[in-house]
């Protein structure tokens, strides 16, 4: 690698653990029943009146995930300096843009094109609030190393 590419690493990394605050992302994921068995011939549970995953042996349960993100909140209609997309007087259609590493909301760390928990996130949890996701970037140099998500709150 290139010393520019360390350094953009370098400093991307350093800010995100100085001045990171913990966030945590709520996403819907498949749990197997702990009442009844599996049945690979009918692909469902043995048990057709299971209370727990009503007979298919298998069910959504929502899942946690934490990283530490960078966080900027916008203000009202306040015009903003956009240093992602290079606009001046920027407006944006969100309340909060989140910054973190993105092998940190990978699902699978071995791929940096595949998805991220932002992709299958339900809500996200910051600072006593909830938030959906609006739109999920990924940039760096040479590869995408570093995730911008912009987010907006949910009453």
């Amino acid at each position: 690698m290139s010393k520019i590419v360390d350094s953009f690493n370098y400093n991307i990394k350093k800010t995100v653990d100085d001045w990171g605050k913990d966030i945590t992302i709520y996403y819907k994921s498949t749990a197997n029943c702990s009442s009844c068995s599996y049945n690979p011939i009918t692909k469902d549970g043995t048990n057709p009146t299971c209370s727990t995953c009503n007979g298919s042996y298998f069910f959504y349960t929502t899942t946690a995930w934490s990283c530490k993100a960078v966080v900027r909140t916008f203000v009202g209609d306040k015009g903003y300096l956009d240093w992602v997309s290079r606009k001046i007087n920027f407006y944006p259609e969100a309340d909060i843009r989140m910054t973190c590493w993105l092998s940190d909301v990978l699902m699978n760390i071995h791929s940096s094109t595949g998805k991220t928990y932002f992709d299958k996130a339900d809500h996200v949890y910051f600072e006593g609030k909830n938030y959906a996701v609006k739109k999920v970037y990924r940039t760096g140099l040479k590869a995408p190393t570093v995730c911008i998500v912009n987010l907006e709150e949910t009453k």
